[in-house]
């Protein structure tokens, strides 16, 4: 048998024999392994695979499988599909949905048409105006965060800033989403579904039809779509300049000459922050090779474009510019910015407003928790990079990136807000739950654990969804009472946000009065006591006794002596009022303390109240009493 047709799983490119034995051709038949994406029933031929048909029936018919293409002058050099949507199967040079046989393998629509879901659609007139309209609004949202955004450093955030760090979380989730999508692995339908329309922020267009506002080729469009970040740095430069120009402009928005150069600094560190993710994807987007079953390779977004060839050359080398130049740059940047900014924080006050956008959403002890979020994106990014090919692996980088960040939140609950610290920990061990069942999902034919995983993913994503949306609520009302109360109170600041802290703050009146009355016990204990019990304490407590005499001495007495203070923390300002104090009564420290977050005077009033060593008192006495002498009163410093 062996000598007339080929066995199963080889196809004859030779003769024409079939399984009845019959040969168009001479002599015996020629038999090659069927590649990848190639269906090789027994008695497989070039002739069967071209037709579609064969004598002795349909099942011995080669095909083939959806998602893989071949070219009719060479049928069995297989190329796989970007998606199973844009190639049938069957038969060679067959794609789906009008989709073009040239553009191998089904790559592109025609020129005039654009994919819509299942099939290539003809461009209509409103496309152009939309996208006209959409650049024109990225260019007039640029405009107004220049305007607009004030930079500014406080040790609490209120609860419009709180609103903004959930929707920084939802951008950054939504981001994450897109990137991990990037990978090859066969994710559950729930996860697909909001990866699919995520790739938006990556700046992956191709399903909103930039086809038909740009038609030119992908290199060309990659291109295009990489000049965005550069543009809106100049834009923004642009408005500095306008600003600085026009006096009146100055006025109107109560911009000072000195602030221009900072709020500039400022919006555009915002701007490459956000878009630090999208950045990074977009830069190595030309690294990310995959292989066809015939030995070539494509770039893993854009099928039709082969590594190697010259149009990928361009794109290599455009994004190998964006990456060292606003990737590796900005990052580099900021990485030297959080290593100066606790210095600067002490007299260089107006530079560290610059990067305000960095550290601001963050606790003064974790203003540098700004670096490792930005290295997320361009993490995930290289897991695609790394393992184009083998999704195992792919998945298995994912975890441990995600675990890594999950593990350091929790070990640095790193935001200013409580509530919004125990947001991200859900948010990221949901993710790392989905991520880590999804290698078990093979796809094809559905089974008892597929529809497992299927449904634990849509559990997982419907959670995060849920509690993003109650929190958002909850701190929305919050904003609503405190907009209440002030008007009630005449413009009053209460700052007692349970929602946003988790609980009630410490009252800062009976606060004080305890650092005080213990400040005084301390300094009756003798040295050696106080030594001995200072040696049994647990290095995590030693260290919020010394955080907390930092906090104590630069943001409520308002001394940078660097001696006494181990710079370990940011010096909280406000650029418009920067506090300067050479003597303070009870209710100012009691109003420093307001100022304070609620985190770091809880530490405060439960430590420093517990604990005996001799050092802390010689510390916070000469803070309390030494530097503020008593001005008559009994209860006063």
């Amino acid at each position: 048998l062996r000598d007339c047709v080929c066995t199963e799983g080889t196809i004859d490119t030779e003769t024409s024999a079939n399984i009845s034995g019959d040969s168009s051709g001479q002599g015996q038949a020629h038999c090659v392994p069927c590649s990848e994406g190639l269906h090789c029933p027994l008695g497989s031929n070039l002739t069967s695979l071209k037709t579609g048909e064969s004598i002795v029936g349909e099942e011995f018919v080669p095909k083939l499988l959806k998602g893989y293409f071949s070219t009719e002058e060479k049928p069995i050099e297989v190329f796989k599909c970007q998606s199973s949507e844009h190639c049938l199967g069957g038969m060679p040079g067959q794609c789906a949905g009008e989709r073009e046989v040239t553009s191998i393998p089904c790559a592109d629509c025609p020129r005039g048409t654009s994919w819509s879901g299942d099939e290539c659609v003809v461009c209509s007139g409103g496309v152009g105006v939309m996208w006209s309209f959409a650049c024109c609004l990225f260019f007039l949202g640029l405009t107004i965060a220049f305007y607009v955004m004030s930079p500014k450093i406080a040790a609490t955030a209120t609860p419009v800033e709180a609103m903004g760090m959930i929707v920084g979380i939802t951008g950054c989730l939504c981001q994450s989403i897109a990137i991990v999508g990037l990978t090859t692995v066969t994710w559950p339908e729930a996860f697909k579904a909001i990866a699919g329309p995520s790739q938006v922020l990556l700046l992956d267009l191709e399903g909103f039809a930039i086809t038909c506002f740009i038609s030119v080729p992908t290199s060309l469009r990659y291109i295009g779509t990489t000049l965005l970040f550069p543009a809106g740095v100049l834009w923004l430069l642009l408005c500095f300049l306008m600003t600085s120009w026009l006096p009146w402009l100055r006025k109107l928005c109560k911009i000072k000459p000195k602030q221009s150069w900072v709020r500039t600094m400022n919006v555009i560190g915002h701007f490459l922050q956000e878009g630090f993710g999208t950045m990074s994807a977009l830069a190595l987007k030309p690294l990310m090779c995959y292989e066809h079953p015939n030995g070539e390779q494509s770039l893993l977004k854009h099928a039709g474009v082969f590594c190697n060839s010259g149009e990928h050359s361009a794109m290599m080398v455009t994004g190998l510019v964006l990456l060292i130049s606003f990737v590796l740059g900005f990052l580099g940047v900021c990485t030297w910015a959080v290593w100066n900014i606790p210095k600067w924080s002490i007299s260089k006050t107006q530079r560290v407003a610059g990067f305000s956008f960095l550290v601001n959403r963050f606790t003064m002890y974790r203003w540098w928790y700004g670096v490792p979020i930005l290295a997320r994106g361009t993490l995930l990014s290289s897991c695609v990079v790394i393992a184009t090919d083998f999704p195992p692996a792919q998945a298995a980088m994912v975890t441990l990136v995600i675990s890594s960040f999950l593990l350091s939140h929790m070990r640095l609950l790193p935001w200013k807000t409580p509530v919004v610290n125990l947001l991200e920990g859900w948010v990221l061990s949901m993710l790392l739950f989905q991520v880590a069942i999804t290698p078990t999902f093979k796809g094809g034919k559905p089974s008892d654990i597929e529809n497992f995983n299927e449904r634990v993913s849509l559990i997982l994503l419907s959670s995060i969804a849920i509690s993003l949306a109650l929190i958002a609520l909850a701190v929305a009302l919050t904003i609503l009472s405190e907009l209440t109360a002030r008007k009630c109170a005449n413009g009053a600041f209460t700052g007692d946000w349970v929602v946003l802290n988790l609980g009630r703050r410490p009252d800062s009146q009976v606060l004080l009065e305890k650092i005080k009355q213990v400040a005084q016990e301390l300094l009756a204990v003798e040295p050696e006591i106080a030594h001995k019990g200072f040696l049994s304490l647990h290095p995590g407590d030693v260290a919020r006794i010394s955080d907390s005499i930092d906090m104590i001495s630069t943001d409520l007495l308002g001394t940078y002596h660097t001696n006494a203070i181990s710079m370990n923390r940011v010096i909280t300002f406000s650029t418009a009022h920067q506090r300067v104090r050479a003597s303070l009564t009870p209710g100012e420290v009691a109003e420093g303390f307001d100022e304070v977050s609620d985190q770091s005077s809880s530490e405060v009033a439960s430590e420093a109240a517990s604990e005996v060593a001799n050092e802390v008192a010689n510390e916070v006495a000469s803070k309390l009493f030494k530097s503020h002498p008593a001005k008559g009163k009994g209860d006063s410093l």
